[in-house]
C-alpha cells in the first residue's frame, strides 16, 4: 500500500527562505475518496450459507448492524455461539460501517516524491528559496519511500513567504484529497487484510432476514399512510411492520419511509422499543437533514443508498418525484396558471450513477405516480 510522507516547512522571514524542514508522520494511503468497499479492496471475505454457519463460533467486530435479538435466533435454529476469543472463533464478523471509522479523511493535496524532490533541490525556480542541507534532510527524511509513494507539504505561516514559490504552481498534484488509515488503527489494518475467516454482517443478515417478510408495493404505500396519519396507534403499527421485515431485500422501501417520514415516526409510542431501536442502528446513516425544500435533503438521501449499494429505480424515480413537487414547483411557484411548464421526466439520473442503479423494483403504479405527493 502506497505510504504519504507528512513535512512542514518553516520559512524565515529575515532571510527571505526556506530554513528548516521536519517530519510530520507517515500515513497509509487508501484512495481518494472515502469509501469503505475502495478502501478494503483487499479484505478476503468469505460468503457463507446456512450450512456452513451450523454449529460455528462468531467474534463480533463494533460497530455491526446485527440486531441481537436476531441473533439468539440463529443461536437457536443453527447452534452458532459468539465468543470474545477472537483467534478461537471460526468466523470473524466485521462491518463497512466499522472499517470506515478505521480511516479518515484529508484535503491536504499530495504530490510525487519525484516532484517534490525536483521542487526543493534541482528546478532553477524554486530550489533557490531553500537553505542549504533542507534537501539533505528530505532526502533523509524519504529515505525508505517508494516511487509511488506520496509527500504532504505543510508550511507555516509568514508574512514574507507570499514571495516563495509553491509547489501547485509548479506541478500537479496527484490527489487533492486522500482516505487514509489513522495512526492508531494501522495495526487492526494489517491484521484484518490478513484474516482468511472475515464474515460481511450484510451477509449474515441475509440469514436472518432469509425467513422474514419482504414488504411489497402496496405495503409500503400503507404503511406511508398510516405513518402520515394522525391515529398514534397506526404509526406504531406500521413502524412494527418496517422493524420486522427483511430489510436487506426491502431497503429502499424501508430507507425512504424512515428517511422522509422520520418526525411522524418519533411520535409512535414504540420508537424506543428494541425492535425499532435495532432498525434505527442499522438505518443511522438515514437520518433526516434538515429543510426538504431544497435540493440537498433529497440528494442526501440517494447518495447514502449509493454509499450502501442499495440505489434503486424506485428510489430515484420517487425521490425524483418529491423533488419535483417539493422543490421544483414550490420554488417556481408552478400551478396551472404557471407559464412556467416543466415535466417531471426532466429529471434524470447523473450517468455516473447508472451502474450502481438496481432494478429490483418497478415503477409506481401511474395513479400513484401521477398522485402529488405532500408530507
Amino acid at each position: 500500500m502506497n505510504k504519504i510522507y507528512r513535512i512542514r516547512f518553516e520559512y524565515n522571514d529575515n532571510i527571505k527562505s526556506f530554513d528548516r524542514v521536519d517530519f510530520i508522520d507517515k500515513r497509509l494511503f487508501i484512495s481518494t475518496s472515502r469509501d469503505a468497499n475502495n478502501v478494503f479492496n483487499k479484505l478476503n471475505t468469505v460468503k457463507i450459507d446456512k450450512n456452513s454457519i451450523q454449529d460455528s463460533s462468531f467474534y463480533r467486530y463494533p460497530k455491526l448492524t446485527l440486531p441481537r435479538m436476531k441473533v439468539d435466533m440463529l443461536k437457536e435454529k443453527f447452534n452458532i455461539s459468539i465468543t470474545r476469543a477472537e483467534d478461537k472463533a471460526d468466523y470473524r464478523i466485521i462491518s463497512y460501517k466499522y472499517l470506515n471509522s478505521l480511516s479518515d479523511l484529508s484535503w491536504s493535496s499530495i504530490y510525487s516524491v519525484k516532484d517534490v524532490l525536483d521542487y526543493v533541490g534541482i528546478n532553477p525556480k524554486t530550489s533557490g528559496q531553500f537553505c542549504t542541507g533542507v534537501f539533505d534532510r528530505v532526502m533523509d527524511i524519504l529515505d525508505d519511500c517508494d516511487d509511488d509513494d506520496f509527500v504532504e507539504i505543510n508550511r507555516n505561516y509568514s508574512w514574507y513567504q507570499n514571495n516563495a514559490v509553491n509547489i501547485g504552481d509548479e506541478y500537479d498534484f496527484s490527489f487533492s484529497n486522500y482516505s487514509y488509515i489513522k495512526p492508531e488503527h494501522v495495526s487492526d489494518y494489517n491484521n484484518i487484510i490478513g484474516y482468511t475467516n472475515l464474515v460481511l454482517d450484510d451477509d449474515l443478515n441475509n440469514i436472518i432476514y432469509d425467513d422474514l417478510h419482504v414488504l411489497t408495493k402496496e405495503e409500503y404505500n400503507n404503511c406511508r399512510n398510516m405513518l402520515k396519519s394522525d391515529d398514534l396507534e397506526n404509526r406504531a403499527l406500521a413502524l412494527e411492520m418496517l422493524a420486522n421485515c427483511n430489510l436487506n431485500k426491502s431497503f429502499d422501501y424501508v430507507s425512504m419511509l424512515y428517511y422522509f417520514y422520520y418526525d411522524y415516526m418519533k411520535d409512535a409510542k414504540n420508537w424506543n422499543n428494541v425492535n425499532v431501536k435495532t432498525l434505527k442502528n442499522a438505518l443511522s446513516n438515514f437520518n433526516p437533514l434538515s429543510n426538504m425544500a431544497y435540493g440537498h435533503f433529497y440528494n442526501n438521501y440517494l447518495q447514502q443508498l449509493v454509499k450502501a449499494d442499495k440505489l434503486t429505480e424506485f428510489a430515484f424515480k420517487e425521490c425524483a418525484r418529491y423533488v419535483f413537487h417539493n422543490v421544483v414547483k414550490r420554488h417556481m411557484g408552478m400551478d396551472d396558471n404557471s407559464v412556467f411548464k416543466i415535466d417531471i421526466d426532466a429529471i434524470q439520473i447523473n450517468p455516473k450513477y447508472l451502474d450502481k442503479l438496481k432494478t429490483e423494483h418497478d415503477f409506481f403504479l401511474t395513479d400513484v405516480e401521477n398522485a402529488i405527493m405532500k408530507f
